[in-house]
């Protein structure tokens, strides 16, 4: 993806969700699209000028994923009814993508992942909701 400097500089990259994985690309996006009009340009050509790919972890990368969907639901998204049912549909649908992920690479590393990111979102949830139930 690609922002004008001064959108990037305006809205800022938040350096709270570094240990989420990709959620700091996702909540700058958000943030972006709540103020600008966002477009899609399947012309366009991007290209990453970088060295070789770092070596891949598993239960890191499900770890950092799952607790990065806690970490946007708990700072971006109203807790209507409707959508904790969603949020929590949406982690059913992962969950068996997980399982899936296991039997493909014949380890319980995603497993493990999954649910170390789950202990991990669950646990900023519980604190941020006691952080503002105290300040009521």
């Amino acid at each position: 993806m690609s922002f004008k400097r001064c959108v990037v500089e305006e809205i800022g990259f938040n350096k709270e969700p570094v240990a989420h994985g990709f959620v700091d690309i996702i909540d700058f996006t958000f943030r972006a699209s709540e103020k600008y009009c966002l477009v899609i340009d399947p012309k366009v050509k991007g290209y990453h000028r970088g060295g070789k790919v770092a070596l891949y972890n598993i239960k890191e990368n499900y770890e950092k994923r799952i607790s990065g969907n806690w970490y946007f639901f708990i700072k971006h998204i109203e807790k209507t009814p409707l959508n904790i049912f969603f949020f929590i549909w949406t982690h059913f649908g992962r969950l068996l993508e997980t399982l899936a992920a296991c039997l493909l690479n014949g380890s319980l590393d995603p497993l493990r992942g999954f649910l170390a990111g789950m202990k991990i979102g669950a646990t900023q949830y519980r604190k941020a909701f006691f952080r503002r139930g105290a300040t009521k």
